[in-house]
């Protein structure tokens, strides 16, 4: 049974890293991670481990707006960017400034990426997916700009892809709309939660579609086997699992 990739998030700073540790130690080689500096640095220090990143990090956008205000926020991401990416940033935003003071979020949301993909770039990321908060809210207001607008975002040699809990209505719209995401990260788990709009449809998609399809989910330690069993027939490219007890 193949070793799964851990998906790192919702736990306080130790027992996250901790969780790192330990699973490297029992051979995950594959991490599915947010913009933290603290998980990046633990990360750096690993040898031969393949990282995947969702971007942008909406939780610590919002968490650090709510604690700093909409400026102290500004001026924490600044100070974390350093000059020169800072620069890289500036030069290609200054330009759109104004829609951007208009908060016109498809102008805004390829600044965000880009901000922490410079700070996840040190990682290498194979993958980097649109956030599912980002993605969801584009289906459900039918914003194909948005979408196409990340799609066509140069990362380097990072492999773009999307994040949803709504895999068929993002299927729905990509054909049609006329978009190709190659890679789409969803929930697929042994009880079902979340494979909308059945387990079956989700299900039948990955044997169907010529797409890599990529896991995530959360589960226990009593349940792990079966969801490892459930996981690996299924045909999955990764899978990425959050253990919860």
């Amino acid at each position: 049974m193949n070793v799964p990739g851990l998906l790192i998030g919702g736990q306080e700073k130790k027992e996250k890293l901790d969780n790192i540790d330990l699973s490297y130690e029992k051979g995950t080689k594959d991490f599915l991670i947010y913009n933290d500096s603290d998980i990046i640095k633990k990360l750096s220090s690993f040898k031969n481990i393949e990282s995947y990143a969702i971007v942008p990090d909406v939780s610590s956008y919002v968490r650090d707006m709510t604690k700093h205000g909409m400026v102290g926020m500004g001026i924490r991401k600044i100070k974390s960017l350093g000059l020169f990416n800072l620069l890289r940033i500036s030069l290609s935003a200054i330009t759109k400034i104004r829609k951007i003071l208009k908060q016109d979020f498809k102008v805004l949301l390829p600044i965000l990426v880009k901000v922490d993909y410079l700070e996840l770039k040190k990682l290498k990321p194979n993958h980097v997916f649109l956030h599912y908060q980002m993605t969801d809210l584009a289906l459900a207001n039918d914003n194909k700009e948005l979408i196409s607008k990340f799609l066509s975002l140069n990362l380097g040699s990072a492999k773009l892809g999307l994040m949803t809990q709504n895999l068929s209505l993002l299927e729905e719209k990509l054909e049609k709309w006329g978009l190709n995401a190659a890679s789409i990260l969803a929930p697929f788990n042994y009880n079902g939660f979340a494979m909308r709009n059945s387990k079956e449809e989700c299900e039948k998609m990955v044997k169907t579609k010529n797409k890599n399809y990529f896991s995530f989910t959360f589960t226990s330690n009593a349940n792990l086997a079966n969801e490892l069993n459930y996981l690996q027939n299924i045909g999955l490219k990764r899978n990425f699992i959050l253990i919860k007890d």
